[in-house]
């Protein structure tokens, strides 16, 4: 009996010494594959319908993902208002493509740079990248139904939100071009107006940008910025948070939550760290480090408001895993 006794206590002993890797197994998420395969683009909101696209065009709508038609070889979208516009790429020629109710219209290029790099939206105006053959880039505009040059610039397009576009050496306003101080050098990753008006931009090196006219305050957050950037309502919080991908090792990706205090700093960390003011419960926290934790993500956006014992869902574009999605607890991709 005694040694039944010991081989009982040896064993649970052993139990208690491998408590991490139990827990780590009753986290697991079981993985599905996602409809939308491969590095889609950012997600947009167009109107009352969010899209995406990673080849073909997606739109959501009752519950669901469902091919939206549109143009072949889209890899890009933007959206103004209701109105919704398509990159396509098909060997050298890029094309943007204007949706008018179910009718897609090119617009005609006639800005002199025949690459676009990327199309981007102020929230009611639309603005591309464009970039010829000598290496020279311009921020490109819609106008009167054509896109023309608003501006030379020295580097490629990476973004644009409210006043200001940001590029790979810095931030300008883009009524007259000049350089945010605060900025330069830097490889802006991601820009974002808030619901607030406030201006917030990353860089893929870690700093983060709170811009005020011609100046921004930068804080060094110790991370890198993978430019995915959202606002996100949580359920009873006192404030908006901003959602900021970031890079680093294999279980140090997805997300990061900020606010600002009262004294202008910043505050980062990770979800579900808190009771309040989190895009998911602290009980969710060890299924996102079993799953989304592992992904760099390109875009993220909250779909919804949440109802009455659901938390809102999230869509997330990562950037070789498909497209994922925060429902019933758990990050996944969507199917």
């Amino acid at each position: 009996m005694k040694r039944i006794a010991l081989f009982i206590s040896a064993v649970f002993l052993a139990a208690c010494a491998q408590d991490p890797i139990f827990m780590m197994i009753s986290n697991e998420v079981e993985p599905k594959d996602p409809l939308i395969s491969g590095s889609p683009s950012k997600l947009v909101k167009a109107g009352n319908d969010i899209y995406v696209a990673n080849g073909k065009l997606w739109k959501y709508a009752s519950g669901g993902w469902s091919r939206a038609g549109g143009p072949s070889n889209v890899y890009d979208i933007a959206a103004a208002g209701t109105t919704l516009y398509m990159l396509s790429i098909k060997g050298s020629r890029f094309t943007v493509y204007k949706r008018n109710g179910t009718v897609d219209t090119p617009l005609p290029n006639s800005s002199g740079y025949g690459m676009i790099q990327g199309i981007y939206s102020d929230g009611s105006k639309l603005y591309a990248g464009g970039k010829n053959g000598s290496d020279s880039y311009a921020l490109l505009e819609e106008q009167g139904g054509s896109l023309v040059p608003k501006r030379s610039i020295d580097d490629p397009l990476t973004g644009v939100a409210g006043d200001y576009y940001a590029t790979a050496h810095g931030i300008y306003r883009i009524n007259d071009g000049v350089l945010v101080g605060g900025s330069s050098s830097y490889s802006i990753a991601g820009i974002i107006r808030t619901m607030d008006n406030k201006t917030i931009a990353v860089s893929a090196g870690g700093t983060i940008f709170d811009i005020s006219g011609t100046n921004a305050t930068t804080y060094n957050a110790g991370y890198n910025f993978t430019g995915a950037l959202a606002e996100y309502k949580p359920v009873g919080g006192t404030r908006n948070l901003l959602l900021i991908g970031i890079k680093g090792g294999v279980y140090s990706m997805g997300y990061r939550e900020m606010w600002f205090t009262g004294d202008g700093a910043f505050t980062l960390r990770s979800p579900g760290g808190s009771a309040q003011d989190s895009s998911i419960p602290i009980a969710d926290y060890d299924k996102y480090s079993a799953t989304l934790a592992k992904c760099a993500v390109n875009s993220l956006l909250q779909a919804d408001k949440g109802a009455a014992g659901r938390w809102p869902l999230i869509f997330a574009s990562t950037q070789k895993n498909g497209l994922w999605s925060y429902r019933g607890g758990e990050w996944n991709a969507e199917e």
